[in-house]
């Protein structure tokens, strides 16, 4: 091999490539600007680029050979990703009752679905390993993939292929079908799988089943990175959220804050070095953590989550603040409480979407919003009424209030989010045991298999397993800013430096410090201006907001014969749901949104396993029109729930 002489026209095609990536992905474009590959570019006496590090070259000089090998390896049994039916639907309220639709419609019809997907197309394509670039063009070709997902474990391979490939003409070629790139460079397996699985749900969910995994490089992380896609595949939709869970959270804010007057978080930067906070969820691991915590309360803030409530008060432990986040049966578990011992004392900081009932047990209560649900898209102009990672569970919610509110050291007791024994799902005096307790019979299927904080294993629950990941997303928010220490024995937590209890050994306090900081964090909710809440809340035009909203989610299912067989569709769905954008448009894209594209996952499952393709056109027509009955369904449900709303506010409108 020599090396090619034409280093001008290569220098001339790096620039423009880190033109093109300076215009697509900055960060990307400033990595690469400064990067020093170890690598040296080759060239084979036909032109044919190489790449040689260590005496070693990665295509044997016979690129072309390599790349046709595999790709034609890849087209003619291809490795993607596959949905099991029951994970194709989640939002039960829509999505489930049209998935049944459709498969007794496809009774009827005697059509056959085989188990994988058919066909070759690919509207989202994974690919481990950018090497020099030569195999991603005949790959798109060949899938009709409209968005890429780029991983390699080293700016290594794409540094030298600024030199040897037009990276601009290829994100010319995805803009022009409505898609584009996404790129990682991790070594981190973990990273990689979350990642895709993050992109794959935000860019087009609809098209995750099916979704062609190339491998261009062996590297042992990449295909870790693969297989840990498995962890990530039941959860892969949860967070799209739905019309049932949104429109009730919409309700009970219009609720809560229809005085106009109410107490709003308003995020500042305060920082407490001096005083740290307990933040205290009801997992099996608080029993043993009660002495402790009578003993220490004055050394710090007692925040409790949602039903650590009542294990606290029956063992001694008043908290500072109490923390719901729930929309509904949250009334229940505080009215039992309040049996035990009354709550109106207690201060209460508290979603806007909570179940008003049980905001009605507390006399002093102070509201946050959550991103990026309905009701702050309505009421916020932007960010700063909300707490940042404040979704899955209420200890979710508590652990972002400790974070924002500025405790630089945060001690979690009881946030096990996971069980080491399925029969000790919670602390012992938790509502979870009392007679008539409402229990979700699924949040309690312990059989997924974490690290537990203290060795071992310990086992949590699908919807657990999801917020755990948020926790772990919020702590690795702050970086060196906050440090967290895990005193539960519950799951690990990246990040946070697992600490039992009976260590610690925390200093007092000046004399009335605690006090002072209380109030400070009193003085973060201050009373709503003077009109903002009638500015954001007219309910006519909220009405009529999410009639435009449905309408232009129903135009693409109603665009005619075929509308779902040519997969451009798909872009335009996520155009009018508003996504991958964080803050739609219109707000009440929002309420519909998840349920919406719920239902163009279990369209899709079943388009792409039509057995007979003479009878896919067939078919399709039945797909519209069924979702056309579905999107029927949800403006009258919408009907329903503003006649709800008027129902419950003091003014009717």
């Amino acid at each position: 091999m020599t090396l090619n002489a034409s280093a001008t026209d290569r220098e001339a095609l790096r620039r423009r490539n880190l033109e093109a990536f300076r215009a697509f992905a900055p960060a990307i474009a400033d990595a690469l600007a400064a990067f020093k590959p170890a690598a040296q570019l080759k060239f084979a006496a036909d032109g044919q680029p190489d790449v040689e590090l260590g005496g070693q070259t990665l295509y044997g000089g016979q690129i072309d050979a390599v790349v046709q090998e595999q790709v034609q390896r890849f087209l003619s049994a291809p490795t993607r990703l596959g949905f099991r039916p029951e994970w194709a639907v989640t939002c039960l309220a829509h999505a489930d009752p049209f998935a049944t639709r459709l498969m007794n419609r496809a009774k009827e019809m005697k059509l056959d679905f085989p188990g994988a997907t058919i066909g070759i197309e690919s509207p989202m394509l994974a690919v481990f390993g950018i090497g020099l670039g030569r195999h991603l063009p005949p790959l798109i070709e060949a899938t009709s993939c409209r968005h890429l997902h780029l991983f390699d474990t080293s700016h290594e391979f794409l540094a030298l292929s600024l030199e040897t490939f037009d990276w601009s003409e290829l994100f010319a070629a995805l803009a022009a079908r409505g898609g584009g790139v996404s790129f990682l460079v991790s070594s981190d397996a973990e990273t990689i799988s979350a990642t895709l699985a993050k992109w794959m749900r935000h860019t087009l969910p609809m098209a995750v089943d099916g979704t062609g995994l190339f491998l261009h490089s062996e590297h042992p992380n990449l295909i870790a990175g693969i297989r840990g896609l498995s962890a990530h595949f039941r959860t892969m939709l949860l967070d799209l959220g739905f019309f049932y869970d949104e429109s009730l959270m919409l309700r009970n804010a219009v609720i809560n804050l229809q005085s106009g007057r109410e107490r709003l978080y308003r995020r500042g930067d305060a920082k407490i070095d001096d005083l740290p906070a307990f933040v205290i969820g009801t997992g099996p691991s608080l029993d043993n953590e009660f002495a402790f915590l009578r003993e220490n309360r004055d050394k710090a803030v007692i925040v409790s989550a949602g039903t650590a409530l009542r294990s606290l008060l029956l063992n001694g432990v008043v908290p500072d603040i109490q923390i719901e986040t729930e929309n509904i049966d949250v009334e229940p578990v505080v009215a039992e409480t309040n049996r035990q011992r009354p709550v109106r004392d207690i201060p209460l900081v508290a979603s806007v979407t909570t179940d008003p009932a049980a905001v009605a047990l507390f006399d002093d209560v102070r509201y946050f919003h959550r991103l990026p649900l309905t009701p702050t898209q309505v009421f916020c102009d932007d960010d700063s009424n909300s707490l940042i990672d404040a979704n899955i569970t209420v200890g979710n919610g508590a652990l972002a209030f400790a974070q924002e509110m500025g405790f630089r050291d945060i001690y979690l007791f009881g946030l096990d989010m996971s069980t080491r024994t399925p029969a000790e799902h919670h602390s012992k005096d938790s509502y979870h045991y009392t007679d008539g307790a409402i229990v979700y019979e699924p949040d309690l299927l312990f059989d997924i298999e974490r690290p537990a904080n203290f060795g071992g294993v310990s086992y949590t629950s699908l919807g657990l397993s999801v917020a755990l990941r948020h926790i772990e997303r919020s702590i690795a928010r702050y970086g060196r800013e906050r440090r967290h220490f895990n005193c539960a024995d519950g799951c690990a937590f990246n990040s946070a430096q697992p600490t039992r209890s009976a260590d610690l050994k925390l200093p007092a306090p000046a004399p009335g410090r605690k006090d002072a900081v209380l109030a400070g964090l009193y003085d973060r909710f201050p009373e709503m201006p003077a009109g903002q809440y009638r500015a954001r809340w007219d309910f006519a035009a909220a009405r009529q907001a999410g009639r435009d909203a449905l309408a232009g989610m129903r135009a693409v299912a109603a665009g005619g014969a075929g509308a779902l067989l040519d997969k451009g569709y798909m872009g335009r769905l996520m155009a009018a749901v508003g996504q991958p954008a964080g803050r739609p448009p219109v707000p009440f894209r929002n309420l519909y949104g998840g349920s919406v594209l719920q239902m163009f996952v279990v369209a899709e499952y079943f388009l792409r396993r039509v057995a007979d393709p003479k009878r896919l056109t067939e078919f399709e027509a039945v797909v519209r029109e069924e979702l056309l009955a579905a999107f029927d369904g949800l403006d009258r449900a919408t009907d329903a729930l503003f006649e709800d709303i008027a129902a419950n506010v003091s003014d009717g409108a």
